[in-house]
């Protein structure tokens, strides 16, 4: 056997596909290995693709019932059920957790409607309490977060609360629940904040990772008998202050979101003159990370964030209600 990786091929190697491996060589099914590691069936199927392109062999074959390993995958796992055997002995023996000391990479997907907001945040108190750790952010959405997890692309995500029950291989921790505010430059657009009328006929600019020109919004306005009037479709949240900048424009837009843009950007946010829906924004992790300190102290890092960042935003709101009187 004689695998041929230089050190930065090892190091693009995503040591969690050991782990499947792992389950394949004890089980020879994935179905079986699926369970074992709170994965989907196609999640496992994925990451022994992932497997067999850095290793260029099949690794298992089908052969009855079960996946049979090839030769190359009977003594890959000679060398590897050892090492793997020590990391769990030696895990099970850490004690305390101690951010000072961590030398982790921790993996956050979020939204980029936050992601602005937070991350300064966060990587400031890293800075201050876990100097050591680095933090890799990875973008998503409420369709992609539970792949995030599931294939260890990343330890925890920023979601929006699930309306539906959830896999029983995922975690939920509800944060906060968010309306939406208005968001625009009162040097460009002409908006009186309790106009109905002007909040609907205005041109409104939308962010949509789709591409779709409607979103949830609409349809709750049409439930109550209106329509807006959605001018543009943009992919990204930052870009919205450079387009409110130049064209008389709206954009609807969560409260702690808008508030923070507003902030950078010189922009004015007050609520929308008509009831929205409710964000429910919730931290989201696999089981498998249920028991890992640092998953645990991270979860709770952005839970204070979110925390102070979302009461200054209802602050503002307050006070902009206030002078809207």
């Amino acid at each position: 056997m004689n695998i041929n990786f230089n050190k930065t091929e090892f190091g693009q190697l995503d040591l969690n596909l050991l782990l499947v491996f792992s389950a394949l060589m004890r089980e020879q099914s994935v179905t079986r290995a699926s369970l074992i590691l709170h994965l989907s069936a196609p999640a496992v199927s994925m990451s022994l693709g992932r497997l067999r392109i850095a290793f260029q062999d099949r690794l298992f074959v089908r052969t009855g019932g079960r996946m049979e390993p090839t030769a190359f995958a009977n003594a890959l796992w000679q060398r590897i059920e050892p090492a793997l055997a020590s990391l769990e002995s030696a895990f099970r023996e850490v004690g305390d957790f101690d951010p000072a000391t961590c030398t982790r990479t921790l993996r956050f997907a979020m939204p980029d409607d936050l992601e602005f907001v937070i991350l300064p945040k966060l990587l400031q108190r890293l800075a201050e309490t876990a100097p050591h750790v680095r933090l890799s952010v990875r973008p998503t959405d409420f369709r992609a977060w539970s792949g995030r997890i599931d294939e260890g692309d990343a330890d925890l995500a920023l979601i929006p609360e699930p309306a539906a029950a959830i896999e029983s291989r995922h975690r939920i921790l509800p944060l906060y629940s968010d309306n939406l505010s208005v968001l625009y430059d009162a040097r460009v657009t002409k908006f009186i904040p309790e106009d109905i009328s002007a909040y609907l006929t205005l041109p409104h600019v939308i962010v949509s990772t789709t591409g779709a020109l409607r979103d949830n919004l609409d349809a709750h306005l049409e439930s109550l008998g209106y329509s807006r009037n959605v001018v543009a479709a943009i992919s990204h949240y930052p870009t919205l202050p450079f387009i409110l900048k130049l064209r008389a424009s709206i954009a609807s837009v969560p409260s702690v979101a808008a508030f923070y843009l507003a902030e950078a950007y010189g922009l004015d946010f007050v609520s929308a003159p008509i009831i929205t829906p409710n964000l429910h924004l919730a931290l989201a992790w696999h089981v498998r990370a249920d028991a890992d300190p640092a998953n645990a102290w991270l979860r709770l890092v952005i839970s204070e964030i979110i925390q102070t960042l979302k009461s200054a935003a209802q602050l503002k709101q307050s006070s902009n209600a206030l002078h809207a009187i």
